[in-house]
């Protein structure tokens, strides 16, 4: 079927079953309310620079392959219009985005929305749900701007899918294969194990009380923004939760985080807080790499439980300040640096490895001015 101009309607109740495919060229709607089926094997193409869409309570199952290459033009649902991905879903023209512009819309995927060629698309204000389905940005980018809802064994291709804006949830027993961007949305999580590196850099990570985001493939954490309990994150060992960048960052909101892995702080002199009744079981190696990076508390109270390593690297000097800090069994190493740890320290058992002269329960020499703009 060619589809240039004009209007399709379906009426409630029945279904036009796209059997020979579609090409849609023009800037025209098809029309609900009953629903279009693309069966496997087929294609409906979307060519030419004008927007177009599925309104008035339509219903598209796509079960084979939709193309999008519409200039930089959005694909709207409109007036609670429904799109099911069951095949694919492939952006070929950058800019090209899945919107709503009247009422709302729906796109639900189980199958696979990708990028195609080093281009940017978005998914913009539709409710999105994405269970057990691939978003692929291939050599481009992936930005999943509207709020989603996330479960099942999913998977993330490329290193550019990017949850850049609104709030993604994740449900209980979600498994994430690939990379996982948290760019600028707020990700809030369940008991759900990420298998592939985790970026955060801005917006908020959230997991809900009696729930453990387990990090299999580790941690970039870039930017100064929260990792918010009340539920527990952990590290396993082999795997690395690297901070970086120059801003204050913290565990907050009676966040628990399980360190079995190693955590290197390079933040400029800045702090990690630990704070709202928050707790680090640090049972691998805490590694300082900045000089004057520090363990604080800002608001409440934080905890430090050492049984492991916590260690300084370099000619630099570091802090464990306002937390209570317990080292049970746990190795301080200074190296050719200087570590500085509260008065109050509390060490029990015995030490594996001797504490160094440069290992001081005086006063903290690194507890640069608190940020608390910076972290809630």
């Amino acid at each position: 079927m060619n589809f240039s101009g004009g209007a399709i309607n379906v009426t409630t109740g029945d279904t036009l079953t796209l059997n020979g495919g579609m090409n849609w060229t023009g800037g025209v709607n098809i029309n609900g309310p009953g629903t279009i089926s693309l069966p496997s094997g087929q294609t409906l193409a979307m060519s030419g620079a004008a927007s177009r869409g599925f309104i008035n309570t339509a219903t598209f199952n796509n079960a084979g392959t939709t193309t999008s290459n519409i200039g930089g033009s959005q694909l709207v649902l409109n007036n609670s219009s429904i799109f099911n991905n069951s095949g694919t879903f492939r952006f070929l023209n950058n800019g090209d985005n899945i919107s709503v512009s009247v009422g709302t819309g729906t796109f639900n995927n189980t199958g696979t929305l990708e990028v195609s060629g080093a281009i940017t698309n978005a998914v913009n204000n539709v409710a999105f749900t994405n269970t057990g389905g691939t978003l692929a940005s291939g050599t481009g980018t992936l930005n999943l701007n509207s709020d989603g809802s996330h479960s099942g064994a999913i998977s993330l291709t490329g290193t550019a899918v990017n949850f850049a804006a609104s709030t993604h949830s994740f449900a209980d027993s979600t498994t994430i294969a690939g990379q996982l961007n948290v760019v600028g949305a707020t990700a809030n999580f369940g008991t759900v194990t990420t298998n592939g590196l985790v970026n955060f850099s801005n917006g908020a990570i959230n997991v809900t009380s009696g729930d453990t985001l387990t990090l299999n493939g580790g941690m970039n954490w870039t930017g100064g923004v929260n990792i918010n309990g009340p539920g527990t994150i952990s590290l396993p060992s082999g795997q690395t939760l690297a901070m970086s960048g120059t801003a204050t960052r913290g565990f907050i909101n009676t966040a628990t985080f399980n360190n079995a892995g190693t955590t290197t702080s390079n933040i400029g002199g800045s702090q990690l807080v630990v704070h709202n009744s928050s707790i680090f079981n640090n049972s691998g190696t805490f590694r300082f790499l900045g000089n004057g990076d520090n363990i604080s508390v800002i608001v409440g109270t934080g905890t430090f439980n050492n049984t492991g390593t916590l260690e300084v690297s370099g000619a630099i000097t570091n802090a464990v300040n306002s937390v209570a800090f317990t080292n049970t069994g746990g190795t301080l190493a200074s190296g050719t640096g200087t570590l500085n740890l509260p008065p109050a320290a509390v060490t029990r058992g015995t030490s594996p490895s001797p504490v160094p002269a440069s290992v001081s329960t005086a006063a903290p020499t690194a507890s640069p001015t608190a940020r608390p703009s910076q972290v809630n």
